[in-house]
């Protein structure tokens, strides 16, 4: 898999990230989900992000915590769900 596939170069830099923030990889393990998958999140507009360097970027925990609430549990069957663009 290419590792450019999932970029999210054009995330809005933001100079008053909530202090809350946490990074990919923190997100990844809230969630239960593997890093990709938070940053195809972000690529597609359902989770808000914020880059503050080159390489770091942060979600606000409230992100996080409405995905939480959002996750479907579905079956290898079911089709995956449709998660809005914020």
């Amino acid at each position: 898999m290419d590792r450019n596939s999932y970029s999210v170069a054009a995330l809005p830099k933001h100079p008053r990230i909530p202090p809350e923030a946490i990074s990919v990889q923190k997100a990844a393990e809230i969630l239960d989900v593997h890093q990709l998958t938070i940053r195809r999140w972000i690529k597609n507009g359902w989770i808000k992000a914020y880059r503050i360097g080159p390489m770091i970027i942060r979600i606000p925990r409230t992100e996080i915590m409405r995905m939480r609430t959002m996750r479907i549990v579905y079956s290898d069957n079911a089709q995956r769900p449709n998660y809005p663009k914020v």
